[in-house]
């Protein structure tokens, strides 16, 4: 199944842990997506206090002639002071990809995802991001590419870092 969703409001955010929504993994059938993380700081600024791990990984099938992976979800991430279209979002997929003639699912980003002008875009680990086609994306703060990872902007054509 797919990884559902996380939606975290607190003063700060601090220690470490956990905090998944990745999707299952599966011996037949297709594998399913990430799914969304949402963590909103009202006081602390930044996340340096997390010393944890936050993930929402694609799922992965095992069985049969290829391996399949799902399309990674989203995290985003807003600390105090940050209007919405400052937020940080991550992509990432764990470093899972598909073999044989399969390729990964992609995040979605763009109004329909409720996501269409942000801060910092982080697609890392084999993430896949797609800008939803008819849909126009403001990145105020830069995009960070550490892994390589692709991101496709229109309907046909695609960009790979």
């Amino acid at each position: 199944g797919s990884g559902g969703s996380v939606w975290l409001t607190a003063k700060r955010l601090l220690g470490d842990g956990q905090i998944t929504a990745s999707a299952g993994t599966c011996t037949y059938g297709g594998a399913g997506c990430g799914g969304r993380i949402s963590i909103r700081q009202t006081e602390a600024t930044d996340f340096s206090a997390w010393k944890g791990i936050w993930m929402a990984a694609g799922g992965r099938r095992t069985g049969g002639s290829a391996t399949l992976v799902g399309g990674p979800g989203t995290i985003c991430l807003r600390s105090a002071g940050e209007s919405a279209s400052d937020v940080t979002v991550i992509v990432d997929n764990d470093n899972y990809t598909s073999t044989g003639d399969h390729s990964n699912g992609f995040a979605e980003l763009g109004a329909s995802s409720g996501c269409d002008a942000i801060g910092t875009l982080i697609v890392r680990n084999k993430g896949f991001a797609k800008i939803v086609p008819g849909t126009e994306m403001k990145i105020s703060g830069g995009i960070d590419t550490t892994g390589g990872f692709t991101l496709r902007a229109t309907a046909t054509g695609e960009r790979r870092w």
